[in-house]
């Protein structure tokens, strides 16, 4: 990572409060719409794409150069869980090479097999309308054991290993919180009745965000850089929530755009930001788009107010880690814009 070096001097940064909440990053005039019914919005998958993206750019980056045989390792592995082979056909490693930047090997790997795995609970629980199936699933990662012997199953077990050999105590009790809460977010989700109602922009990010697992990410970027907030006792600083929240709506914004057509495939054109900024302002498909554009341009520009509120704290540590969350998010949009998880 860079050296750290202070930039300015305290008196040229103009501090913003800290946004804490998703409705925090929403514009007065998008707050607290009123209730729409469904049945008022007639949107296909035609009206959704009936737009070009404009003003933003994916930085080519280069791959984590420390463990080049990290694909090999993770399709061997998975192989082993479903019992016949097993390709990284969807780009999932891109993810990891591109986001984090950590020497240690054992630290890739975990991060690697733990966002693969992720990806494909995502393809198991999408549209699983039974609570009691993902709520099972949401048991066996609180209590850290499963009695089933599923290919699932032994990914989550792996994953599982992994995580605990390279967090700490405390990060991994955090880590698993947020692991719970993406995988209850399905059950909210998949029986949420969107033919009745749309939903707001407050359920949908308090919502999303969750489903986005961000947070787990977020912890993955700590280990990648020897960061650990609790040492730091940054766990409940309000700047440093503010700043992973801040990119964390980054990146959700980045997989709305360019996962769309993966939404679409997913029947789920209704569980997107695009429509429902279309059916709550009934603007075109174009206008909507350029607003999430801007969104994520907003987004970045109030991470990057809690960057400087961070790294005048002058802790060599935490500002470590406000670099490896750059890289992240970085990476996430390159990843989204390359994969084929998205595009095929």
């Amino acid at each position: 990572m860079d050296e750290f070096v202070l930039r300015r001097h305290e008196n040229q940064c103009v501090k913003r409060d800290p946004i804490l909440t998703s409705k925090g990053f929403l514009n007065e005039e998008y707050q607290k719409k009123p209730t729409k019914s469904a049945k008022e919005v007639n949107l296909t998958a035609e009206d959704l794409l009936a737009h070009k993206l404009r003003g933003l750019f994916a930085e080519k980056l280069e791959p984590n150069p420390w463990t080049k045989d990290a694909v090999e390792v993770l399709e061997k592995e998975l192989s082993e869980a479903y019992g016949k082979p097993w390709k990284d056909d969807r780009d999932y490693t891109l993810l990891t090479f591109s986001g984090y930047y950590t020497k240690d090997r054992d630290q890739l790997l975990a991060i690697n097999y733990w966002t693969t795995f992720s990806f494909l609970m995502d393809d198991l629980l999408i549209n699983e309308k039974d609570r009691n199936v993902t709520s099972k699933w949401s048991d066996k990662y609180k209590s850290g054991k499963t009695t089933d012997s599923t290919a699932m199953d032994k990914m989550m077990t792996k994953a599982m290993e992994y995580m605990k050999k390279t967090l700490s105590a405390a990060q991994y009790d955090r880590h698993v919180q947020h692991v719970v809460d993406w995988i209850d977010s399905y059950v909210e989700i998949n029986n949420y009745d969107f033919d009745d109602k749309v939903m707001s922009y407050e359920q949908f990010f308090d919502l999303r965000e969750k489903e986005s697992a961000h947070g787990v990410l977020a912890i993955c970027a700590e280990m990648s850089c020897a960061y650990d907030p609790t040492v730091h006792k940054m766990v409940d600083n309000k700047i440093y929530k503010a700043y992973v929240a801040a990119l964390g709506r980054h990146t959700v914004l980045v997989n709305e755009i360019y996962g769309l057509k993966k939404r679409l495939r997913d029947g789920r054109l209704k569980y997107s930001y695009l429509y429902l900024i279309m059916a709550h302002e009934g603007c075109s498909a174009q206008t909507a788009m350029d607003r999430m554009v801007y969104e994520i341009h907003d987004a970045w520009t109030i991470a990057m107010n809690y960057a400087e509120q961070i790294r005048l704290m002058k802790d060599k540590a935490i500002y470590e880690y406000v670099l490896e969350m750059v890289c992240l998010t970085k990476g996430n949009l390159y990843w989204a814009f390359k994969t084929r998880r998205y595009i095929v």
